[in-house]
């Protein structure tokens, strides 16, 4: 763990560091994910975060074999995927936003649109049963700092819609918290 400028984040080593998380966490016929990434770079197909169960997987790439940022969906043998026009900058803090839904994958870097394509499979397709923060499947360590990941059940169509995590520390059940 790291703190810069008041952001605190995830230091991950690109080589045997990552979180696990809950998989079921996609379990949904839409997402985003929101994120603030920075990347030190290294190797392609080091993975930002993996869904997985036995057949199927979600995960995002800060740059892929044609070095480009992706994000990839695998079920059975059946494997989709968008294409950002470029990676994800190296050595700066970069706002990273995924969206899945309506058929519709979409990647935005700092609120940019910069990779978007048509994805039938739908996160709930997956049926994951864990996931990682830093890290693929077989390995593809993330080297970098990874802050306020939040994954929201729903395909925002810009970031400007996001909600800010002020916004939603303030709502608990619907209800506003009183400040």
């Amino acid at each position: 763990f790291g703190k810069q400028r008041g952001r605190n984040y995830l230091q991950l080593n690109g080589r045997n560091q990552y979180a696990v998380v809950e998989g079921h966490i996609i379990d949904t016929a839409s997402v985003t994910f929101d994120f603030w990434l920075w990347w030190e770079g290294g190797a392609n197909e080091q993975f930002v975060f993996t869904f997985a169960s036995q057949d199927g997987a979600l995960m995002f790439a800060p740059a892929n074999k044609s070095d480009r940022a992706a994000l990839v969906l695998r079920k059975g043998k059946l494997v989709q995927l968008v294409e950002a026009s470029r990676p994800v900058p190296r050595r700066r803090w970069v706002r990273v936003t995924v969206t899945l839904g309506n058929d519709l994958g979409r990647i935005f870097f700092d609120g940019k649109l910069v990779g978007e394509g048509k994805i039938t499979l739908k996160p709930e397709d997956i049926n994951a049963k864990f996931g990682y923060l830093g890290r693929g499947l077989r390995g593809g360590y993330f080297n970098g700092r990874l802050s306020n990941f939040a994954v929201f059940r729903k395909a925002f169509d810009s970031v400007s819609e996001i909600p800010s995590a002020e916004e939603i520390v303030k709502t608990v059940k619907g209800k506003k918290v009183p400040d």
